[in-house]
């Protein structure tokens, strides 16, 4: 299990066996490692429907019959109890958390509790199953949207599903929240809210501040996920979180976000359109605070009206953020007074699963009797139920094949060898090694020097959990805690097992503390290497699920402590690790090198030192703006108006950042040139750029394009001052060149409108090509006579 092995040709990837030698031995792995087989059927699997069974001689267990028949016949032979059990968790059992959501099953047809609610934004929420064999973590979302690399990014949905069907068909477990329940076959993840501002605790669940690119990021993940070599089945059913217009923690189970047409369909809609209409996507979960004041699980123009009419996907099913219903009594939203009018307002809207709150599941189940209540006294009806569980059923059960007969079937199959194999080893450094950022380096202190001494230093040499983003695997290190451990190396041992001298690791201060009694000898350390690397940043604790960061600079005594490092000379590269962005005013400029290299997880060690030390040129650009410090002083945290001044994102802020969004250098040099062909009468244009490495190293470069909409003066329509249309990533060889091209048609011109319509507005439109390294080129520019709707959006209601 600890060999190298060969990586897909798509990612190019650069790995060296000793990095995975490294982290095998960091794992304390041996190379054979007992595994558990596959089990006599998967986790979830309707054994009731095998030969000679309870139920096997019933409709719902006929593969010959289409899915509506078999999902039809299956709910009408169910009790209205047994129907309730399925949309909500059994809250009977032991050691049931609050936000699980594991159903009752219905035991007289063989159909086996399953759980719902698999965390995947980072790997599969799961137990690892023997030593060494844990799900893959993979770097945090804002690190991976930063490489620009669409196959990078379905490459780690389809590692995560491999390894989801393979814990399916082992038995494994989730650790966390609910211990010892099984692995299902659905996914949330990925998060594709919008990081809207720097504050925000779950910034590094997210890919980052555009629309455009969360988009691209949620369609590769859920690609990866669902599809595979099977088209008869769904591999693993992904849903999108959290729908729509979360990006707050401070208050976020009271908010009432008042969102205009605008900004709705600008900014918080675009991406989940991507992730349903072009990524596929079968489900997602509502979120917690309400729009407009409607709460979002009960919000039946986002749910029914946007996805499954407008849209066109009537299939979808939602499930709610756990207390999401809840949050329905709370005095702040009092939407609904009662338990029984809540389960109805969510029901009715098209939220098909309540996740941990209770409010669906009957009373025997362990529920609060809502939904059943709401049917007595006529809230809602048995049809909405029933409308409900069949899009359960049929997206969760029938499309994956856990109702179908197993011989022949592709997914059940895949064994635990795929978990944390060697391959995605490889992939999760690959990944690392993408998501890294090189912000500055004007004295060519990168890369570092071989045989020189080296001086790791700061907090985030010698952090192991809080290497990782917010949401990760249940368990990482086979016996060890629950989302923690220390079985993968820390930036400072990666160095030290890496580099060929002498490596000193010293703390210096912590995270945030006004603890001094370690800065001496960190000082001492660096003084005396030929280099530094300084490790800064922040972790779990500032800016986490349920805590927003309400300074957006280094917390504790980093900064002083930084200008010590710097004020001795030595050659030195800051590292920041963190996932929200970070506000270093102080320490732009000067002769030192800056990486911002996010949470880059397990491999992040390694990464650093193989991207810092030459060995690697994989760099990434910004997916996110990183502000002044006192931008927050300006915007109010709640305040959902993204052009109200100075304006949020690359998109609208008018001020002046430290770095831009697409920023990123290399330790090469590129020499890129775009010409621009228009097709045929209309509006459609082709862009061909071609990149020349015209350094010393191989090297790989990402060529955006941005669209500009250019009004008469007359015109006050609120348009972006510019927008990614779309992107690239290239790997050039020393002397060697690259093309890209890219295919714009007419409707890549328009802008949201104030009535939140698609509409391409008269005036000058422009499209610029730029590698986000100082060079930029406007490639073409079209003159549009008059304002004519694309694309006419649902209006919101009253």
């Amino acid at each position: 299990r600890c060999q190298p092995t060969v990586l897909p040709v798509m990612l190019r990837s650069t790995v060296t066996a000793l990095a995975v030698v490294l982290f095998c031995e960091a794992l304390g792995m041996a190379v054979a490692v007992t595994l558990p087989p596959l089990a006599a059927y998967p986790n979830c699997y309707f054994w009731g429907c095998l030969p000679g069974n309870v139920s096997s001689h019933l409709p719902f267990c006929d593969p010959e019959l289409s899915t509506a028949q078999r999902v039809h016949d299956l709910v009408s032979r169910l009790t209205v109890d047994e129907k309730l059990g399925l949309l909500g968790p059994d809250l009977t059992g032991t050691n049931v958390g609050r936000c699980t959501d594991k159903d009752a099953g219905v035991p007289r047809l063989g159909i086996p509790g399953c759980t719902h609610l698999v965390e995947d934004n980072s790997g599969v929420g799961s137990e690892c199953i023997a030593p060494g064999v844990c799900a893959t973590n993979f770097p945090g979302p804002t690190g991976l949207a930063a490489s620009m690399n669409r196959s990078l990014w379905r490459t780690k949905g389809e590692v995560i599903s491999t390894e989801q069907r393979a814990l399916n068909n082992v038995g494994g477990t989730k650790g966390f929240d609910y211990p010892n329940a099984p692995i299902g076959l659905i996914g949330f993840g990925p998060n594709i809210n919008l990081g809207r501002d720097p504050r925000w605790g779950r910034y590094s669940e997210v890919p980052g501040e555009d629309p455009f690119l969360s988009g691209c990021y949620g369609v590769e993940i859920v690609s990866g996920m669902q599809q595979g070599d099977d088209p008869r089945y769904i591999k693993v059913v992904a849903a999108l979180k959290h729908f729509t217009a979360y990006s707050a923690e401070t208050n976020r189970f009271f908010q009432n976000f008042n969102i205009s047409a605008f900004d709705l369909w600008d900014s918080y809609l675009p991406a989940f359109d991507q992730g349903f209409n072009v990524g596929g996507a079968i489900g997602a979960m509502c979120s917690y605070s309400a729009v407009n004041g409607v709460p979002l699980c009960a919000n039946e123009y986002l749910l029914d009206t946007v996805v499954r009419d407008y849209w066109g996907h009537p299939d979808a099913h939602f499930q709610s953020d756990c207390g999401s219903i809840t949050n329905m009594l709370l005095d702040d939203i009092h939407y609904s007074p009662t338990n029984a009018s809540a389960a109805a307002s969510a029901i009715n809207a098209g939220c098909d699963m309540d996740d941990g709150n209770g409010f669906y599941p009957p009373r025997a189940n362990g529920g609060n009797g809502g939904l059943e209540d709401a049917l007595i006294r006529g809230l809602t009806v048995i049809s909405k139920v029933d409308a409900a569980l069949t899009r359960v059923l049929t997206n969760e059960r029938f499309r994956t094949g856990l109702v179908d007969p197993l011989k022949g079937q592709t997914y059940t199959k895949i064994t635990a060898d795929s978990i944390n194999s060697t391959e995605h080893q490889q992939i999760n450094l690959e990944a690392a090694l993408q998501s890294m950022v090189l912000l500055q380096n004007p004295s060519s202190v990168l890369p570092l020097r071989r045989g020189k001494t080296i001086a790791v230093i700061g907090p985030h040499a010698v952090s192991h959990r809080d290497l990782l983003s917010d949401y990760i695997i249940d368990q990482l290190c086979w016996k060890g805690p629950m989302r923690g451990g220390t079985c993968w190396p820390t930036i400072g041992e990666a160095f030290q097992r890496l580099h060929d001298a002498n490596v000193d690791v010293f703390e210096g201060v912590e995270i945030n503390s006004t603890n001094r009694t370690m800065i001496a000898p960190a000082l001492h350390a660096a003084s005396t290497a030929d280099q530094v690397v300084l490790c800064l940043g922040v972790g779990n604790t500032e800016e986490h699920e349920g805590h927003d960061r309400m300074d957006i600079g280094l917390p504790g005594l980093q900064e002083e402590f930084a200008q010590s490092v710097l004020a001795l000379g030595k050659p030195t590269v800051i590292i920041l690790v963190n996932g929200g962005p970070l506000a270093i005013d102080t320490l732009v400029g000067g002769k030192h090198s800056i990486v911002e290299a996010f949470y880059p997880s397990t491999r992040g060690g390694e990464a650093l030192y193989l991207q810092l030390s030459g060995q690697t040129n994989r760099w990434g650009k910004l997916p996110m703006t990183i502000y002044p410090k006192d931008y927050v002083a300006q915007v109010d945290l709640h305040n959902m108006m993204m052009a109200k001044p100075p304006g949020r994102t690359y998109r609208y802020y008018s001020g002046t950042s430290l770095w831009p969004f697409g920023f990123g250098l290399s330790l090469t040099t590129f020499n890129t040139k775009c010409t621009a062909f228009r097709r045929g009468g209309d509006l459609s244009v082709n862009i061909t750029c071609e990149v020349n490495n015209t350094g010393e190293r191989d090297g790989d470069e990402v060529v955006m394009l941005f669209h500009k909409a250019l009004l008469p003066p007359t015109d006050t329509t609120v348009v972006p001052i510019q927008s990614l249309v779309d992107f690239q990533r290239v790997s050039v060889h020393v002397g060697g060149s690259s093309t890209v091209v890219f295919s714009m048609t007419e409707a890549k011109l328009g802008v949201t409108d104030a009535q939140g319509n698609w509409a391409l507005l008269a005036g000058q439109h422009t499209y610029t090509a730029s590698t986000g390294a100082g060079w930029s080129n406007t490639v073409v520019t079209l003159d549009i006579p008059e304002t004519r709707v694309l694309e006419k959006r649902p209006p919101l209601p009253h």
